[in-house]
C-alpha cells in the first residue's frame, strides 16, 4: 500500500475528502514497518485557508500532511 492509498484511507475513515481539501505537501519520516494505523494523532488548524494533519502508526511511521482548505 502506497502512502497516497494509505493518506487517502485515512482522509475517507475521517470524512475528509479531496473535494474539500487539496494536497499541498506529504512528508513521510521514519520507515514503514506496516500499514495499521494506530489512531489519528493530532489534528491543528494553522490558519481558516490551511489544515495541518499529523497521522501516528502504530509502528511510530509518521505521516505529515498538509491540506488546503477549501471547505471555508
Amino acid at each position: 500500500m502506497t502512502v497516497n492509498s494509505i493518506t487517502d484511507r485515512v482522509l475517507t475513515q475521517y470524512n475528509i475528502t479531496k473535494l474539500q481539501h487539496n494536497y499541498l505537501a506529504i512528508a513521510v519520516i521514519n520507515n514503514i514497518v506496516s500499514n495499521n494505523i494506530a489512531r489519528l494523532d493530532k489534528i491543528f488548524y494553522l490558519s481558516v485557508q490551511c489544515l495541518f494533519l499529523i497521522y501516528m502508526f502504530s509502528n511510530g511511521y509518521v505521516v505529515y500532511v498538509v491540506a488546503e482548505n477549501t471547505a471555508y
